[in-house]
């Protein structure tokens, strides 16, 4: 897998995490009789703990998604994708290990774990960007 394919693969993931939470929503506003702002910011109504671990983990990619496309593109620009292109699997397996860790649990353990996925990504964005420069 090169950068591209990696770069697609984790911008596909927010949406993989968004149909999650918004099936379950959708399923009780269709099946389960919920109002449709019964999800709405500040609601009342707890959302349960694995959705919400998707919304979060959601964020995260969605935060660092275009640090990863910003190194692709200009790789991409600079005609320098081969000095990007080995690391690019290394980082989404980091981001895919990360997510599911964070779908999971949110444990001592399991934040740990996150965390250590998490550093992966930061070294292998510092690893690219130095690359590039």
């Amino acid at each position: 897998m090169t950068a591209i394919p990696a770069l697609l693969v984790f911008a596909a993931l927010p949406l993989v995490l968004m149909a999650l939470y918004v099936g379950h929503r959708v399923t009780n506003i269709l099946f389960a009789g919920a109002p449709a702002n019964s999800w709405t910011r500040g609601a009342e109504k707890p959302i349960p703990p694995f959705f919400l671990r998707a919304q979060h983990a959601q964020l995260n990619v969605l935060e660092n998604l275009p640090i990863f496309a910003a190194s692709v593109i200009a790789a991409q620009a600079l005609g320098r994708a081969a000095a990007i292109d080995p690391l690019a699997p290394y980082l989404v397996f980091a981001r895919l290990g990360q997510t599911t860790t964070h779908l999971i649990g949110a444990s001592h353990a399991l934040v740990l774990v996150r965390a250590a996925f998490f550093t992966v990504q930061v070294a292998l964005f510092v690893v690219m960007f130095t690359r590039l420069l």
